[in-house]
């Protein structure tokens, strides 16, 4: 006789047609938080209409790296997938995947990432300098403007002006209809989305078509003109997408950026042992990709902030056949959600997972070393795969800020509530993240020191 095929995840569906999305909307890190504690590392629920499958853990990682077992393509809820503006990275499979992330990452080789790292740098140490000189200041609006800065500085040579701050404030309320409810009626939060996204994606069509007539060395150029496999080129509508796709990637990063700030603003330890580092491998002037390989706790606690910052809940898959996991069944068609946060706070893999701590990732402890997908906060599994594309481009960026804050700052954090509003995404601090920073050295661009 065949063996009994075992059963569905542990859950429920919820409320007629709603399931349980009111509550995932309202705080998905909690809802993903309760079930996991109450039912393991899977369960089942109904959300956006669709029977759905939660996981999270090793096994996790894993299994969502495995093309036979998730599909993007068709895997996301009608609403996200508007947002997208179009088949982008996170809706494709297989070749057609493959040529158009080979295509990206022209852009974000080490050799491309090297030659944005001077104008990268100008333009953290012109926007510390602006931020001293306002005393206190709620950072978060300032950390957006600086990603989107550098995203589109290196990608598509956008210098500053009205184009910079009407993208960062379309960005930011694109962000907003990834956890709105998808009602698109004029005056709700999905239906601003919805127009941002419209907007945005004018501007990027035009970037294209400007870069495809006159091309140049930064990222834009490069995408366009890059091959893949297949020696196929991509189309400027695509390549329109694609750039939405890496605003959105690169814009989340301020989150990360402001745990940085955090820390090394509450964390004497931290701050301590950051600013001895980077004094003693690049006291003044550029850093290089050398000088930044050259500092590991830096690197360790761009790796940390990466872990622990919440950018989403979960993202979503689709069960390309029924498969099983942990002696549970995950039937075919039914939507698949990855738990990123969840996963890097199990503590089987992470030691007392709440505590920020950089020295998990330095010997002997190397943490995210465990496993081959045991560090995966922006995705497991190979570069051609559905890795974030630029999760090196990231790690310079924050390693970069870094450096030149602690070379040349001492940041303040005046008391205030750093309780995280959920109905923004990602989630940042209530207060917006109130700091000063107080200069350690006068001195100009490029040629900072540490005191």
């Amino acid at each position: 006789m065949p063996e009994p095929t075992p059963p569905l995840p542990p859950g429920q569906a919820g409320l007629p047609l709603l399931g349980e999305t009111l509550a995932f909307v309202s705080d998905g890190y909690r809802f993903i938080d309760q079930r996991l504690s109450r039912h393991g590392p899977v369960f089942r629920t109904h959300l956006l209409g669709r029977p759905t499958a939660v996981f999270a853990g090793l096994a996790a990682n894993d299994a969502w790296a495995d093309p036979d077992l998730i599909q993007r393509e068709g895997s996301m809820p009608s609403h996200v997938e508007r947002l997208f503006g179009g088949r982008s990275l996170p809706l494709l499979d297989g070749d057609v995947h493959r040529a158009r992330k080979t295509q990206v990452l022209a852009a974000l080789t080490p050799e491309a990432v090297a030659s944005y790292l001077p104008a990268m740098q100008a333009r953290i140490e012109s926007a510390l300098s602006t931020w001293a000189d306002h005393g206190e200041l709620a950072l978060i609006d300032e950390l957006k403007a600086l990603a989107l800065a550098l995203v589109f500085g290196d990608m598509c040579s956008l210098g500053p002006g009205p184009e910079l701050d009407a993208l960062r404030r379309d960005y930011t309320l694109a962000g907003e209809g990834f956890t709105a409810l998808p009602v698109n009626l004029p005056g709700s939060t999905f239906h601003r989305a919805l127009q941002a996204r419209d907007r945005i994606l004018v501007l990027l069509r035009r970037l294209v078509a400007e870069h495809r007539a006159r091309p140049g060395q930064d990222g834009l150029s490069r995408i366009l003109a890059a091959r893949g496999p297949d020696g196929s080129r991509i189309g400027d509508e695509e390549a329109a997408l694609e750039l939405l796709h890496v605003g959105v990637a690169g814009f989340v990063v301020f989150a990360v950026l402001a745990e940085l700030v955090a820390q090394v603003a509450s964390r004497p330890d931290i701050r301590s042992r950051l600013a001895a580092e980077v004094a003693g491998q690049a006291p003044a002037g550029p850093l290089t990709p050398r000088t930044l390989a050259a500092m590991p706790f830096t690197h360790q606690c761009v790796l940390e902030a990466k872990r622990t910052t919440r950018i989403l809940p979960a993202v979503f898959g689709k069960a390309r056949r029924t498969f099983t996991f942990q002696g549970r069944t995950i039937p075919q068609g039914w939507m698949v959600m990855w738990a990123v946060r969840a996963s890097h706070y199990d503590p089987m893999l992470y030691p007392d997972p709440e505590r920020f701590d950089p020295d998990r990732y330095g010997p002997p402890r190397n943490e995210h070393l465990r496993a081959a997908n045991a560090f995966a906060p922006q995705g497991p599994g190979q570069p051609l795969g559905h890795r974030c594309a630029g999760v090196e481009y990231s790690t310079v960026v924050a390693s970069l800020f870094t450096a030149l804050l602690v070379r040349s700052y001492a940041v303040e954090l005046p008391p205030q509530d750093l309780a995280p509003d959920f109905r923004k995404t990602p989630p940042v601090p209530r207060s917006g993240l109130r700091v000063r920073l107080v200069r350690r050295a006068a001195t100009g661009p490029g040629t900072t020191a540490a005191a």
